[in-house]
């Protein structure tokens, strides 16, 4: 059973719906729906290709490719995605921040619904980290955030209250996109190992291709509306900037703290059992893939 599309794509989601509802910022649900212009160039496709040595990092990072072969740090994957769990509470805070300076009713009346979004999603991945991964909720909590994911949300973060709206989206594209362009690009490969709790929660994640299609389309129907040479350059270089603030957050989960958890980094594997669950087993490390019957695959690192 997949895990839910990984929770920053989702915020990013939400944000493209709220937006969609709200008068003052740009294109209407209608508009969105007939999409842009059929003579218009494709927005986001172009900031890929202003953009392309950045975007081949991002989309060939290192962490990511280790993911794919199964010879990632399980230890690495933890703190990556505690990284990542802090992001989200993060943007908890920057969110409720954001409301109570809000002036605009429209933006407002949005407050209650928004923030629970966030929240779900904060606490989704947090579960991963403890159910999944098997770190415990007071050692997750307690994690201070890594200089790069620090950095990263001071960037988004600053974005969002000196900038216009709509800038936020473009920030957002390489995560968004990206993610995707990476997972599928993953999962086709016939090297890359299905039965590993990377698969599972990572690139299996993130091959729900939804959210990043919202996204793009959302971007790219606006940006036909109004966007000016000016604009064009901002948004080209706030892309760039977000494809190297996506490329170090990746490279957290390469310089994890060895071992990070107080497990000794040796042998671990993953069970997917019948009913689609699955767990971090840290003993038996004398285990084999192939003592196990057919109703169990298994992923092994050492």
């Amino acid at each position: 059973m997949p895990f839910a599309p990984h929770s920053r794509a989702r915020i990013a989601s939400n944000l493209v719906q709220q937006d969609l509802s709200n008068p003052s910022r740009g294109i209407s649900h209608e508009q969105y729906n007939a999409g842009p212009p059929a003579d218009t160039l494709d927005f986001v496709q172009e900031l890929i290709d202003a953009n392309k040595d950045l975007w081949e990092q991002l989309v060939n990072n290192e962490f990511c490719a280790k993911m794919a072969a199964g010879t990632a740090s399980l230890d690495g994957f933890r703190y990556y995605m505690i990284q990542d769990t802090l992001y989200l509470q993060n943007y908890v805070r920057y969110k409720l921040g954001l409301f109570q300076k809000a002036q605009n009713w429209d933006d407002l009346s949005q407050a209650a619904t928004s923030i629970k979004n966030d929240v779900d999603f904060a606490n989704d991945q947090l579960t991963v980290c403890v159910e999944k991964l098997g770190v415990p909720k007071d050692i997750v909590l307690g994690t201070a955030m890594n200089h790069d994911m620090m950095d990263y949300t001071m960037f988004e973060d600053q974005e969002a209250l000196t900038d216009d709206w709509f800038s936020l989206h473009v920030v957002l594209l390489p995560c968004l996109v990206g993610y995707y362009k990476i997972a599928k690009k993953l999962d086709e490969d016939t090297a890359t190992l299905k039965n590993t709790v990377f698969y599972d929660i990572w690139i299996s994640g993130n091959l729900d291709d939804s959210s990043a299609k919202k996204s793009r389309d959302f971007c790219n129907t606006n940006a036909a509306q109004w966007q000016s040479p000016i604009q064009k350059q901002k948004w080209t270089s706030l892309f760039r900037h977000a494809c190297e603030m996506e490329i170090k957050a990746f490279h957290i989960g390469v310089q994890a703290p060895s071992p990070y958890m107080t497990i000794p980094d040796e042998t671990y594997y993953c069970i997917v059992n019948s009913s689609g669950q699955v767990a971090v087993d840290l003993e038996n490390s004398d285990f084999t893939a192939k003592t196990q019957d057919k109703s169990e695959s298994h992923g092994i690192w050492s």
